[in-house]
């Protein structure tokens, strides 16, 4: 396929510079910074046409952002489709690349640059990334907020921590996993000394085949001159108890006492736990794990 070939597939044939537009929307996401949607809309106001001569939008923008044969770069073998079944698309170490097929409309380099905006885009919604990023905010304020996130530079937002992790909370606590984990191990260790028998079953203990605990281990979060535990009480149906473990500062913190959370009887919502929650605490607090013997018996 020839460069005007490729042009008229993607823009028809209206007479103006063929390679304009395209040049136009890698400069604009490359060196400007522009989201795709923006340069869509950008184009649009500017009256130019889109493939199919519709209107621009950042699907199609993204397309030719993506699109290699604007390097001159024939590409083969994208998809797979075996006698009456659907076509699939094949991994990208299995196309076949013919460089300099026909003439470029965009260098080599420039669509290695744009490939490496996507790139570094889809890190930046990683969970490492953005634990790593919240860990940053932490440790320079000793505290988290949504107001110190949005303020913080390349910082996911708090909406995207929302999405990822359930809450802010909830991806505080998986800062100290190590923690947390060692401290549900020692849990665990300690309910089996009183049981007969203790099952691990992905990540909730069987106990004496009669009773299903889920353990969450809870840091505390700094808040203003106090602090407060999270637990998300699990509602699966396997899970008969969530037992919160509210822990102490520090790099060897203490369990400060147990949490019961029946799942027939907490509502599905997440729980911050103050030292002043005297309701909470007298309703589901335990010194220690009697609680698990008393259900039992």
């Amino acid at each position: 396929m020839g460069n005007g070939a490729l042009w008229t597939t993607y823009f028809g044939t209206k007479p103006f510079s063929r390679s304009a537009p395209v040049r136009r929307i890698f400069h604009e996401f490359t060196q400007g910074g522009r989201h795709e949607q923006a340069i869509a809309e950008r184009l649009n106001h500017d009256g130019i046409p889109s493939p199919g001569r519709s209107t621009w939008d950042g699907a199609k923008v993204r397309d030719i952002l993506m699109d290699e044969r604007y390097t001159g770069t024939m590409v083969y073998n994208r998809t797979t489709q075996k006698l009456k079944t659907p076509s699939r698309a094949n991994p990208k170490e299995e196309w076949i690349r013919t460089p300099e097929s026909f003439e470029r409309m965009i260098e080599p380099e420039v669509f290695a640059q744009a490939q490496e905006i996507f790139a570094e885009r889809v890190r930046f919604y990683t969970p490492a990334y953005m634990l790593e990023k919240l860990e940053a905010v932490f440790h320079s304020h000793g505290t988290v907020r949504p107001s110190l996130v949005r303020a913080a530079p390349d910082m996911p937002s708090p909406a995207t921590y929302l999405k990822h992790f359930g809450s802010l909370d909830a991806a505080f606590q998986q800062l100290f996993d190590g923690v947390r984990t060692k401290v549900g191990t020692q849990v665990g260790e300690h309910i089996e000394a009183l049981v007969n028998r203790v099952l691990v079953h992905d990540d909730f203990l069987v106990i004496d085949e009669k009773l299903t605990v889920l353990v969450q281990p809870s840091v505390p979060m700094p808040y203003g001159l106090a602090s407060y535990w999270f637990f998300r009480p699990d509602q699966r149906e396997v899970i008969d108890i969530t037992l919160g473990v509210p822990l102490s500062e520090g790099t060897q913190p203490r369990i400060l006492g147990y949490l019961a959370l029946p799942r027939l009887l907490v509502p599905n919502r997440w729980i911050r736990l103050f030292g002043s929650s005297h309701s909470r605490l007298e309703m589901y607090g335990h010194n220690g794990l009697a609680i698990i013997e008393q259900l039992l018996s």
